[in-house]
């Protein structure tokens, strides 16, 4: 059976989740296993937070996989971004790379471009408006910089001089959002549309707006891209975009599963983005939406999380009170069954091989030297308990390459 490998940063993001679900999609249909490696590091965390967070991607040894996919633009910090690139390409198994082109391997994308340029053109036209700001993604993010490029692109060809003050600077997340709005505020300037590179920097944006008292979109347009819940179900709903990344995550798991090293470094699929307009925007929403259906939903949602959430923050309170590891997978043992998990692993590796790794890799970069002739070593890597099939069971350390043994029972 074919092992697949997805090297993803912020799966809690719904776009994200999307991408995953297509991936999971192919790989069930045609009996392939998809390997996730994600890591839940955000763009405002901490230098110290993201080392240690980043060294899940150790664990993957693109070698024992028969391809990979993966989402550079999500993995935010530049060493471990650099770091799993190089393995991938050292190793020559088929891959492809999603919203950023990466040499040796094939690239998905989406057409931002065109949907934020038709987008921004509407908000002038349809709406009359020209005074628009845009919160921006993050920097050296690749959709970012076509959404923004898109934007400028259309108010210069419409004659409308971007000033400096209409720009600000986000990062994907809520609050982004509506630090943009209090920015405005702060400079007595409140613009008649704000462009959002994300729903969620929109659902933040309107958060605020109507804190302080603002109609959308009476007094102001409020746009996102995603096509996400929280924007469907935003009130106003939001207008946004559907990148079909659920699509894209079919398609790209295709080309792996399917291609060669050689073949798939000549892919290049573009997905053709979708503007929905609605409410927030002020035009008329299409959309039909089940008031009974999403309050059962909520409540379902909010009643499972709560009993979930209570079982992790007592398993972890606890976890915090022990000095030994084996106090730690004492008390787990207790909780683990109750979150009705089909399997669950802690997984420790020898962080001090893997810090050996880093050092040698800093000193190739510096000195420019490509092949020192070292060997790289790498972090073992053991299950001191592992849950499966509701039986537990250990295995003190695995193979190189290996994240999962064949369990014997303790």
């Amino acid at each position: 059976m074919k092992k697949i490998a997805v090297i993803i940063c912020g799966i809690t993001y719904e776009s994200q989740q999307e991408f995953v679900r297509g991936v999971i999609g192919y790989g069930q249909e045609h009996g392939i296993n998809i390997y996730i490696f994600n890591c839940c590091a955000d763009y405002g965390e901490s230098e110290e937070y993201k080392q240690g967070a980043f060294q899940v991607y150790d664990l993957m040894y693109p070698e024992e996989y028969d391809g990979a996919i993966i989402l550079k633009d999500t993995l935010h910090y530049k060493e471990a971004q650099e770091k799993i690139i190089r393995r991938i390409q050292e190793s020559r198994i088929p891959a492809i790379s999603i919203d950023a082109r990466v040499s040796g391997m094939g690239y998905s994308g989406v057409d931002n471009y065109r949907a934020i340029y038709e987008l921004t053109k509407h908000i002038i036209e349809v709406h009359g408006v020209r005074e628009i700001a845009y919160v921006n993604g993050p920097l050296d993010n690749a959709d970012s910089k076509d959404r923004k490029r898109a934007y400028q692109d259309v108010l210069e060809q419409k004659g409308i001089c971007c000033n400096g003050r209409w720009l600000y600077q986000g990062d994907f997340s809520v609050e982004s959002g509506a630090y943009a709005v209090k920015e405005f505020i702060r400079m007595n300037w409140m613009p008649k549309a704000i462009i959002c590179a994300n729903d969620n920097m929109a659902v933040g944006a309107i958060m605020e707006l109507q804190e302080q008292g603002y109609r959308v979109p009476e007094d102001v347009i409020v746009t996102g891209f995603d096509d996400s819940r929280k924007a469907i179900n935003n009130a106003p709903c939001i207008t946004t975009v559907n990148p079909y990344r659920e699509k894209m995550g079919y398609q790209a798991c295709e080309c792996v599963a399917t291609m060669d090293y050689e073949e798939i470094q000549k892919v290049e699929l573009l997905t053709e983005a979708k503007v929905i307009y609605t409410e927030s925007c002020g035009c008329k929403s299409e959309r039909i939406f089940d008031a009974e259906k999403f309050r059962k939903q909520l409540v379902r949602m909010e009643t499972i999380g709560m009993h979930y959430k209570r079982s992790i923050n007592e398993m972890f309170t606890k976890f915090m009170s022990y000095t030994e590891p084996e106090e730690i997978f004492r008390e787990a043992r207790k909780y683990v069954p109750e979150l009705k998990a089909e399997s669950f692993y802690i997984g420790f590796m020898d962080v001090g091989k893997v810090i050996e790794e880093s050092v040698e890799f800093h000193y190739r970069e510096r000195c420019g030297e490509k092949n020192l002739g070292l060997r790289r070593e790498e972090g073992e890597y053991s299950l001191p308990l592992m849950y499966e099939n509701g039986r537990f069971s250990v295995c003190d350390k695995l193979p190189k390459g290996k994240l999962l043994p064949v369990s014997e029972a303790m």
